[in-house]
């Protein structure tokens, strides 16, 4: 069904006469669809005492440890973050040819 929600109080939404109840992510009951995108497990910053990773999602204390998941993300909206998870694993992975002299794949599809 694709009825307006409104939201009535920080646990629930009340939909439009004859639409469904929903329950907004405040409620503990969470269905297994709504944790499916999880983000926020790995802080990335400049400062090792404040976050795990570096602005290349390389960890402060593993040098050769990169991680290219949804994890360093801040939050997530309401749209899939497949995409944006790609297109930052392939900007890591550019930095990755840079720092083995090699040349990065978006540099050469974008020098077509």
């Amino acid at each position: 069904m694709n009825h307006l929600l409104q939201l009535t109080s920080a646990s629930t939404m009340e939909a439009p006469a004859g639409a469904d109840r929903r329950w907004a992510y405040m409620k503990s009951d969470i269905p297994v669809a709504g944790v499916a995108h999880q983000a926020g497990t790995c802080r990335f910053g400049n400062d090792p005492a404040n976050s795990v990773l570096n602005a290349n999602c390389q960890t402060h204390e593993v040098q050769n440890l990169y991680v290219v998941d949804t994890s360093f993300f801040p939050s997530i909206g309401a749209v899939n973050p497949a995409l944006a998870a790609m297109a930052n694993a392939m900007r890591v992975g550019d930095h990755l040819l840079e720092r083995m002299g090699a040349e990065g794949v978006v540099q050469r599809v974008m020098s077509r």
